[in-house]
């Protein structure tokens, strides 16, 4: 946790490559409450262009940054909270008109004159409308449109036998993902441990039977999206990588730094069903080397 400076890298034992032909640098703790939350560096391919003053100028302005950081995650938690609060009111407000509803259904049921098909029909609007509000005030903790995915044509020639992974710690999230693309015809593979995943990502490749597409939240307590990313480009560098977020928040930069090294795209949490398969099959193409098919059938 102590700021350091490097007058010359040729000279200095301690010095950390960083910048290609880096000479000279200054690296500084990012502190807050006493606590390491990062480090931020700078470095110049010139000798001796650093000196104390710089250092301490660099110490300080890490400072302002560690501060930042620690706003815009309290601001998230702010915004996760109300959000919760307010989906919690909205589900308890259609709650009572649904159950009504549903009393309406049950009194149909005993007219005669009532077709069967009619009800039927009635209690499939009904539990239509409830999936829709639970994905609709669920947060980022959900997948939106499952009950809206084109069935009617069964498996998704694209995806069909495509091996893929599924990363994320929140267990809603993973296991509809996981389903979703099951559904369609993917062999998928979930983890909710990205550590657990990652040896998973490194030995299917190293036997041979790398993953097609990978699928991993950015923010996980082992890994983050960008450490998933890398690893398994680095097991093949064919296998597609999507990343998941809740909010549009990345604290690693994550979703910058993969995408300036190929990453396929990201997704912001909650998403539509159709759009997470729709990215799959074109994660599968890029794959192949090819266009997805017309319409993806």
């Amino acid at each position: 946790g102590e700021p350091y400076l490097c007058t010359d890298s040729e000279s200095d034992r301690l010095y950390i490559p960083g910048l290609e032909g880096g000479r000279s640098s200054i690296t500084a703790p990012l502190l807050l409450h006493d606590k390491v939350v990062g480090v931020i560096n700078m470095e110049s391919k010139l000798p001796n262009q650093f000196d104390d003053e710089d250092l301490l100028c660099l110490e300080l302005f890490g400072r302002y940054i560690a501060m930042a950081l620690n706003i815009l995650d309290m601001l998230v938690v702010e915004r996760y909270t109300t959000n919760q609060r307010v989906s919690g009111a909205l589900r308890d407000e259609i709650a009572a008109p649904i159950t009504a509803i549903r009393g309406a259904v049950e009194h149909l049921k005993r007219d005669p004159d009532v077709p069967a098909a009619a009800i039927s029909e009635l209690e499939r609007a009904i539990a239509s409308v409830e999936n829709r509000v639970r994905g609709a005030t669920g947060g980022p903790q959900v997948v939106l449109g499952v009950d809206r995915l084109d069935r009617s044509k069964g498996v998704d020639p694209d995806i069909s036998g495509r091996r893929l992974a599924v990363l994320d710690d929140e267990e809603p999230v993973r296991d509809v993902v996981a389903n979703v693309l099951a559904e369609v015809g993917g062999a998928v593979d979930r983890f909710s441990s990205s550590n657990e995943g990652c040896e998973a990502i490194a030995r299917a490749a190293a036997e041979g039977k790398p993953y097609d597409v990978v699928i991993s939240d950015v923010r996980m307590p082992e890994r983050n999206g960008y450490e998933v990313f890398r690893i398994a480009k680095e097991a093949c560098p064919r296998t597609q990588v999507i990343l998941m977020t809740g909010f549009g928040y990345d604290p690693n930069h994550s979703i910058v730094r993969s995408t300036q090294e190929g990453l396929h795209c990201f997704l912001f949490k909650p998403f539509q069903a159709q759009q997470l398969v729709d990215e799959v099959r074109k994660a599968i193409a890029e794959w192949r080397g090819e266009r997805p098919l017309v319409g993806g059938r």
